[in-house]
């Protein structure tokens, strides 16, 4: 257990509507790790403290997925992005090489032949 700053109590009640009660609260909230609450519920040490503890358990580490699944996505629109700035520069240099084509066949021509 450990107690939260005033920075991280307000980006809590910002981003979680139902704790809007701390919002203009001077006091800043104590909260547990997954490891406290299991270490709780040994110390309670009766039935419905150990199936809390363990459906906790099971709560942080299915965050834990989401958390990594969410990464793993970030990375992937990070490498998307990076390959359509790669083909922005690529079309660019395109379409500088037909107009630099385009430049070349409008110069006149030397006429071969009989005037």
């Amino acid at each position: 257990m450990f107690q939260l700053t005033k920075t991280e109590k307000d980006e809590l009640v910002i981003n979680w509507r139902r704790l809007s009660t701390l919002k203009h609260s001077s006091a800043v909230p104590f909260v547990y790790i997954k490891y406290g609450i299991v270490m709780l519920a040994s110390v309670l040490n009766s039935e419905l403290a150990a199936k809390t503890s363990v459906l906790i358990a099971q709560i942080f580490i299915r965050l834990k997925e989401v958390i990594q699944s969410y990464k793993g996505i970030e990375s992937k629109i990070n490498a998307r992005e990076k390959k359509i700035t790669n083909h922005d520069d690529e079309i660019k240099l395109l379409f500088d090489a037909i107009k630099h084509l385009l430049k070349e066949k409008q110069k006149t021509r030397v006429k071969i032949g009989y005037k």
